[in-house]
C-alpha cells in the first residue's frame, strides 16, 4: 500500500489534519500478551500520528519496550467501556478478541503503527509520533449518525478522569465532569433504546461515579 493510499483511507475514516479522533489503541505488554485501552489519536501530517498517554498508564510504559501498536477504528461504546475499566462488567459486554496482529476483531478498522519516536510533554503525559505502516479497512456498509453512542464514549472519557481524579482529591475538577457526564447521559436517555450498548454502559457509569465520589 503507498503513501496516497494511506492518505486516502485516513481521510475516509476521520482523520483529520490537526484533528483527534478517540480509538483503542492495542499495545505488547511485557510478557506478549496485549493491552487494549481508549486513545486519542491526533493526526499532524499526511501520514503521521500522535499518541498522548498518560506516564502512568500500560500504554506508555509498553509503548517504550515496544513501538508497534494497532490503532482500532471502532464507534462501539461497549469496547471504549471494557478497555478503559478492566475488570468491570457490563450485562452482555466481554472482555474484546484480540488477534495475533493485535487487532480487535469487532472493530471496523485497524491502522498499523510505529511509535519509535517519544518526548515528554508534561510530567503526567508523553507524546509518541507514529509513522503509519500499514491499515486494514475492509468495505463497510455506511453508517448513520448516532448521537448516543457518541455521547456514550464522550460520557466514557470523562469519566475516566473523573476516577483519577476523585482518587486525587480534585473536587472542583470531580464536579465539572459530572456536570458534563450528566449532560452526556441526557443525550443517551433521549435519543438510545433502552436496551442498548450506550444506555447500559451509562447507566454502568453512574453507579461507579457514585462509588468514587463516595470515596472523597
Amino acid at each position: 500500500m503507498t503513501g496516497p493510499e494511506f492518505r486516502r483511507l485516513l481521510e475516509e475514516m476521520g482523520f483529520q489534519m490537526g484533528g483527534i479522533n478517540e480509538t483503542i489503541l492495542t499495545t505488547v505488554n511485557p510478557d506478549g500478551s496485549f493491552n487494549a485501552a481508549p486513545m486519542g489519536v491526533h493526526r499532524i501530517s499526511h501520514e503521521v500520528l500522535e499518541l498522548r498517554p498518560f506516564k502512568s498508564s500500560s500504554t506508555y510504559k509498553n509503548l517504550l519496550n515496544n513501538p508497534k501498536a494497532c490503532i482500532n477504528v471502532t464507534d462501539n461504546p461497549g469496547l471504549f467501556f471494557v478497555t478503559a475499566f478492566k475488570g468491570k462488567t457490563v450485562e452482555g459486554l466481554l472482555e474484546p478478541a484480540i488477534d495475533k496482529d493485535m487487532r480487535l476483531i469487532s472493530a471496523f478498522a485497524h491502522i498499523f503503527v510505529d511509535a519509535s519516536i517519544s518526548n515528554d510533554i508534561s510530567e503526567i503525559r508523553a507524546c509518541f509520533t507514529c509513522r503509519v505502516k500499514d491499515i486494514k479497512a475492509p468495505a463497510m456498509m455506511p453508517r448513520s449518525f448516532n448521537r448516543g453512542r457518541a455521547e456514550a464514549i464522550e460520557a466514557i472519557i470523562h469519566a475516566t478522569r473523573i476516577e483519577v481524579f476523585s482518587k486525587e482529591g480534585r473536587l472542583e475538577d470531580v464536579e465539572k465532569l459530572i456536570k458534563r457526564f450528566a449532560e452526556c447521559k441526557d443525550v443517551v436517555d433521549r435519543v438510545s433504546a433502552p436496551e442498548s450498548v450506550e444506555t447500559r454502559v451509562v447507566g454502568e457509569l453512574e453507579k461507579m461515579i457514585a462509588i468514587w465520589r463516595g470515596k472523597t
